[in-house]
């Protein structure tokens, strides 16, 4: 896109299956070459590593009796976290990982965000974060950068969310994060909070997930446009964004009820008017299904000189 391909590109494994089997560093690794193979053997990954047993819907009636923050912190699961660190140490190569979860002040993950399961506490997070690198860091794995991304409240406290605004409370500490960020869906100056708190703890800014068309999004293709513009805008009068991963991915395999459930959260605004109608292609985030006015937009804007590429030198 724009003559360049991915320098960062995700992928992701849960803990455990739904048989309750561990899946091991050799099964993020078969996605990791996946990639390489398609974009080059340079790209950098960036691992989604949740602790939960999957896979795991979003929508609230589901029934989750799977490992939580709180198995993590008992030492229960030790052995697995050191061999799975003790794996990537052997494979020697450079890693961004987003432990346990990202998003965790909001709603969706049973596992680790405490308003999805009121078993659960900020407290369970940190200490769940905390542990996992402390036994890395006891292997001497030197070669993961950690990548701690909750979710942007509004910036305006009137509006209606369901998300914990306190999100610094999740925060593991400096000596726990190398790169602070977040995900973001939503209008450009949503970010703004967690950016803010990158700065201030000198950290530099990972956007780890942002895409148009996500389930329940209400945008015409325009509006879709001009939020692509605005993204970019904001990325490029942000000198501390360093990382940037648009979710380019078809949610059509989610559930009506949780398509439903994020609607409730997503319905963005322009020019203080909310438009209701959903754009045909719900659901799908990805480049291709925006038309090809879009795509050249997004390419347009990411051949700025501000994105490198694994094509660079």
């Amino acid at each position: 896109m724009g003559g360049k391909t991915p320098t960062i590109v995700k992928v992701q494994t849960d803990w455990q299956t739904g048989d309750r089997s561990f899946l091991p560093f050799s099964d993020a690794l078969e996605q990791i070459n996946k990639v390489r193979a398609v974009v080059g053997s340079s790209v950098v990954p960036f691992l989604e590593w949740s602790s939960c047993t999957g896979p795991f819907d979003t929508n609230t009636t589901q029934q989750y009796n799977g490992i939580t923050t709180k198995d993590v912190i008992s030492g229960s699961l030790d052995d697995y976290i050191r061999q799975f660190a003790r794996d990537i140490k052997k494979w020697g190569e450079p890693l961004f990982i987003r432990p346990i979860g990202g998003e965790f002040n909001y709603v969706f993950w049973k596992w680790c965000a405490p308003l999805a399961n009121p078993q659960l506490t900020v407290a369970d997070f940190v200490g769940a974060w905390r542990h996992t690198v402390d036994i890395f860091r006891q292997e001497g794995v030197t070669n993961v950068a950690w990548v701690w991304t909750p979710y942007p409240p509004p910036p305006n406290p009137d509006i209606s969310w369901k998300g914990d605004r306190n999100f610094e409370s999740y925060y593991p500490g400096d000596d726990y994060v190398d790169w602070a960020g977040g995900d973001n869906y939503a209008r450009a100056v949503w970010l703004d909070s967690l950016y803010n708190f990158a700065l201030a703890h000198q950290k530099p800014f990972f956007l780890a997930e942002w895409g148009a068309r996500a389930p329940g999004s209400t945008m015409t293709h325009d509006q879709q446009n001009a939020w692509f513009e605005e993204m970019f805008d904001y990325f490029e009068s942000h000198v501390k964004i360093k990382a940037i991963l648009y979710f380019n991915y078809h949610w059509g395999d989610v559930s009506q009820e949780t398509a439903a459930h994020i609607a409730a959260e997503h319905i963005l605004l322009y020019d203080g008017q909310v438009n209701y109608h959903p754009d045909v292609n719900i659901g799908d985030s990805r480049l291709i299904a925006g038309g090809k006015n879009q795509r050249e937009l997004f390419a347009k804007r990411i051949n700025n000189q501000r994105y490198i590429s694994n094509l660079m030198k």
